[in-house]
């Protein structure tokens, strides 16, 4: 049976409430949603840039098993099997990418997993910033975690319980400042 998808997570949701669950409270209970820069031009770099850089699949998925939504930045042919690929226009250089972006990018594999009917070890992220690739390990752990954001994004949406206020180095660049900090 399928349920309203408008009430299924996407990725990038999911990235933002691993960030900050107070900013994804604001953009998708309150539904306030102000411009960004950084956005802006990563969605310009996506478009004019990297569509023709990388080979890209416009597929949308809806999944009723994870209630999600969403199209994988990149899928990439690697030996018959189709990878996610997630792009940043972020600086990042380290091993492993940080969490919010690792979350985001197994929001896609669950849901190509299940679209494909295959299994992933594996998927790519891409920080254009750095020029820097990391391949990221599918595993249990990471499914697992995913699972648990997702219980705790229906928990808020349910209970509507407004995420408490964390002060971090974080809040100086966000776009939902005021909101939290006047």
């Amino acid at each position: 049976m399928m349920l309203f998808t408008h009430d299924y997570a996407e990725p990038s949701q999911i990235k933002t409430f691993v960030h900050c669950a107070r900013s994804w409270y604001i953009e998708n209970q309150l539904k306030i949603r102000l411009y960004n820069d950084h956005v802006e031009i990563g969605k310009y770099e996506h478009e004019h840039y990297w569509r023709n850089a990388v080979k890209r699949k416009d597929v949308y998925i809806i999944s009723d098993k994870w209630k999600m939504k969403g199209k994988c930045d990149y899928i990439i042919d690697e030996h018959g099997v189709q990878v996610p690929v997630e792009i940043k226009k972020s600086r990042y250089a380290g091993p492993v990418p940080p969490e919010r972006d690792v979350m985001q990018l197994m929001a896609y594999v669950v849901l190509l997993e299940e679209h494909f009917c295959c299994t992933y070890n594996h998927a790519y992220m891409i920080y254009t910033g750095s020029k820097h690739k990391c391949r990221v390990l599918v595993t249990e752990e990471l499914r697992s975690r995913l699972k648990d954001y997702l219980n705790k994004i229906q928990g808020s949406i349910n209970d509507g319980i407004i995420p408490e206020m964390k002060r971090s180095e974080k809040c100086f660049g966000c776009q939902y400042h005021d909101y939290c900090w006047s």
